[in-house]
């Protein structure tokens, strides 16, 4: 009768068990959904969840992961520069030391303030949070660009000693990026903007050292003077870039109410991302929607124009503009139908 009130026990344990392991995974692979890297997600989570099935606490879990992966990365460096001979590799070394230790900090202020948000200021520290994120990648990828002109293997080692951490951050971006939208679709906050990674990207000029999530491209050009001649923006003796990078797939360009003699938009080159935006789509883009520049530029004394500087143009019925794609559509707000954004001037 003992053995039998045992087993009963045990069997309903291990029931109780199996269930929890899988709401664990259910969950796990619910927040790895949105991520660019879902295995390396699913497999740090798995890992490291310790059988938790809440959403913030993955989360936590996942920074904890990336900043644990990042110090590695570090041990493995100053291994490297003991052993390094080739003086540019030394150097690039004990820069890429400092750099992934800026990372390292970035992490920790994300993930402090991720563990007391408060739901009431969602604007503020999701901002803060995107922008950490954004740095600590920045400082990782600035890290690989110090091995463009080393000799030997060092840089492909700290390439494979970084590649998790990278691909780690940038799940940890994404999982923040969807709660982002998921609070923005039920207008919990307020729709303040400020400058990120993910907007504005930082391309390393070491391309074949980056994994592929850097293949993304936006430009805004408005109200500026373009000359006729356009230079490059590289330092001579670059290489130049001959493929067709972000050209196509991820570009988001566009030019509005440009002065000068280059700024004429008829030979322009014909990619799906090049964009012909109405004003009320260019709007966004000013200063005070983007950067929230309202609610912090004029106590810094700093001259400041809120919207656009220079008077915008005519509304031309000739004009044909872009279609509103699903990426804009969420950053405009999907509170009217997207044909109204397109019929607008």
């Amino acid at each position: 009768m003992v053995v039998s009130v045992v087993v009963t026990v045990n069997w309903n344990d291990k029931k109780a068990s199996d269930q929890d392991v899988m709401t664990t995974k259910k969950a796990i692979e619910s927040i790895c959904q949105t991520t660019h890297y879902q295995h390396t997600c699913v497999e740090s989570l798995e890992s490291s969840a310790d059988g938790s099935s809440d959403p913030k606490d993955l989360i936590q879990k996942s920074f904890q992961v990336t900043i644990k992966r990042i110090k590695e990365a570090i041990e493995n460096s100053t291994v490297l520069q003991k052993l390094e001979k080739d003086p540019r590799a030394k150097m690039a070394l004990e820069n890429c030391e400092k750099l992934v230790w800026q990372a390292v900090n970035d992490l920790n202020r994300t993930h402090i303030k991720f563990e007391s948000f408060e739901f009431n200021d969602l604007s503020h520290w999701i901002a803060d949070l995107k922008i950490w994120l954004s740095g600590a990648i920045t400082y990782q990828e600035t890290c690989l660009d110090g091995f463009e002109e080393t000799t030997g293997e060092t840089g492909e080692k700290m390439k494979r000693a970084l590649n998790t951490s990278m691909e780690l951050t940038s799940n940890a971006l994404s999982m923040i990026t969807e709660i982002s939208a998921v609070f923005t679709s039920l207008n919990v906050g307020s729709n303040r903007r400020r400058l990120l990674f993910d907007e504005t990207p930082v391309l390393g000029h070491g391309i074949e050292l980056l994994p592929d999530w850097m293949d993304m491209g936006r430009r805004r050009l408005l109200a500026v003077n373009i000359s006729k001649e356009i230079k490059p923006d590289m330092p001579e003796g670059w290489l130049e870039w001959n493929k067709t990078y972000a050209c196509e797939t991820t570009l988001f360009y566009t030019e509005f109410n440009n002065k000068g003699s280059g700024s004429s938009k008829k030979e322009r080159v014909n990619w799906q991302g090049v964009k012909e935006l109405p004003i009320n789509r260019v709007q966004r883009f000013t200063t005070s929607q983007f950067l929230d520049g309202d609610a912090w530029i004029p106590s810094t004394g700093t001259p400041y124009t809120a919207g656009f500087f220079l008077p915008p143009p005519q509304y031309d019925s000739s004009v044909q503009f872009s279609p509103v794609d699903d990426e804009e559509y969420q950053d405009l707000g999907s509170g009217n139908d997207k044909s109204s954004y397109e019929s607008r001037v």
